[in-house]
């Protein structure tokens, strides 16, 4: 399994976070005209760990950025709630949050958003 895949089923499998946005979770970009509430992760970095081996790394480091959009900062907060207690209860990989911004209106869509960072720890 992928670092992507994970990602998708800790937060399509949280039945907190589906509540609130059904299968409207997309990786990098949603679909223009999406129904909000949604959500859009993304993997930001990833720092491979080096070992004195010489071998590949089996275990690295990902930046990953949640943004969760909506039509007002109470249902982004609540959806970011949600996507945070997932990443917190992952089986798949270990993850640390790492920055939460709080809502922002963005303009030219007319959504609320609320973005939440994680160190994301896994095993290749």
């Amino acid at each position: 399994m992928t670092i992507a895949a994970s990602i998708f089923n800790t937060l399509g499998g949280h039945a907190g976070l589906s509540a609130l946005v059904g299968v409207r979770i997309y990786p990098d970009v949603a679909p223009i005209g999406v129904a909000t509430p949604y959500v859009i992760w993304s993997e930001v970095g990833n720092a491979p760990m080096n070992n004195l081996s010489g071998g590949v790394p089996d275990v690295n480091n990902y930046r990953v950025q949640v943004v969760c959009l909506a039509a007002t900062a109470l249902q982004a907060r609540n959806a970011a709630d949600q996507v945070r207690a997932a990443m917190a209860a992952a089986t798949e990989f270990k993850s640390q949050e790492v920055d939460y911004a709080s809502a922002d209106f963005e303009d030219g869509s007319k959504v609320y958003g609320v973005r939440a960072d994680f160190s994301v720890w896994y095993k290749n």
